[in-house]
């Protein structure tokens, strides 16, 4: 794709990206650069290369070339061995937007701490075999919508939320879901995709719930377990998040301030966002199936040159 990279971040989004991801300013397309440089070098990847796509990786290896490297060979490693998880996604696909439908996932903005914040309605899954929609329509949601979340420098920079309501998750989403998948999507998002996960709030936790995080919890480093918290209110939650980032359904009667809109609102914003031909294209453009690892044409290690210190983020 052309790439015509102007930065968009505010002044609060430049201000955190300098202080907590090492990033200079009058170094970025240096660096990003560098990286390209080495990509194309290296026989046994195929990746886009355009400066966005590059200073995701580096902004969430805080500017480490090596971490860089490292968080774009694993992603790209689970993409060639999860195809159907993660290639060739079209946004007009029906079963996706009919995942999309349910409102499992909803975007409802910036907290009040400055992350980005995604609700999950773990409940609302169907589970049926004659549900209109897959697994693999699950994750192609849930991977295009990241990938619309991420562009965005400052969602990507200030780093994201997720708000998991629980409410009616029974046995049946639990095994749903099945260890192995568990242990993939763990897999993908610790280390192996770009991305700053702040937070996770789980509310209405019940039985069922328990028996997932009890497989779960085990496979997250010590970092993902620390910034799990669990709330036994929604006002536990608006404390965390601030109510005018809530849709209606989760504001208490007598509530009157600003809103995120109702679940149907936002899905179907969702929905038409991801719907545009910007963002269709950008998207089948990141996830084609073109885009590879080939571990055998990998070189040998080398001595690594210097690189950037890397700071825990």
């Amino acid at each position: 794709m052309a790439d015509n990279y102007k930065c968009t971040l505010d002044a609060k989004g430049l201000k955190i990206a300098q202080k907590e991801l090492n990033e200079d300013p009058g170094d970025r397309l240096g660096s990003v650069q560098k990286f390209r440089e080495w990509i194309l070098s290296q026989e046994h990847l195929k990746c886009p290369t355009d400066t966005e796509y590059l200073l995701r990786f580096l902004r969430t290896a805080k500017f480490s070339q090596l971490r860089a490297r490292e968080t774009l060979e694993g992603y790209l490693t689970m993409k060639t061995q999860n195809p159907a998880w993660y290639d060739n996604i079209d946004t007009k696909d029906p079963g996706l937007v009919a995942f999309l439908k349910s409102g499992y996932l909803l975007p409802l903005g910036f907290s009040k701490r400055g992350h980005f914040v995604i609700l999950y309605r773990a409940g609302v899954l169907d589970t049926r075999p004659k549900a209109p929609y897959k697994m693999n329509d699950i994750w192609h949601g849930a991977f295009a919508a990241l990938i619309n979340y991420l562009g965005n420098e400052n969602v990507l920079v200030n780093g994201l939320a997720y708000i998991m309501d629980l409410t009616g998750f029974e046995l049946r989403h639990a095994t749903y879901w099945g260890t192995d998948t568990i242990k993939k999507s763990s897999k993908m998002f610790q280390g192996n995709f770009y991305g700053r996960f702040k937070g996770f709030h789980y509310y209405n936790i019940g039985p069922a719930f328990e028996g997932v995080m009890a497989v779960f919890k085990p496979l997250l480093s010590k970092k993902f377990r620390d910034r799990i918290h669990i709330h036994e209110t929604l006002e536990s939650i608006y404390k965390e998040i601030g109510m005018e980032q809530m849709p209606v359904e989760f504001l208490p009667d007598d509530y009157e301030g600003p809103n995120a809109g109702t679940l149907e609102d936002i899905s179907n914003r969702l929905i038409e966002k991801l719907q545009t031909p910007e963002v269709r294209d950008r998207i089948l453009y990141e996830t084609s199936d073109k885009w590879r690892i080939d571990a055998s044409k990998k070189p040998s290690d080398v001595p690594s040159e210097s690189f950037r210190k890397l700071n825990v983020d």
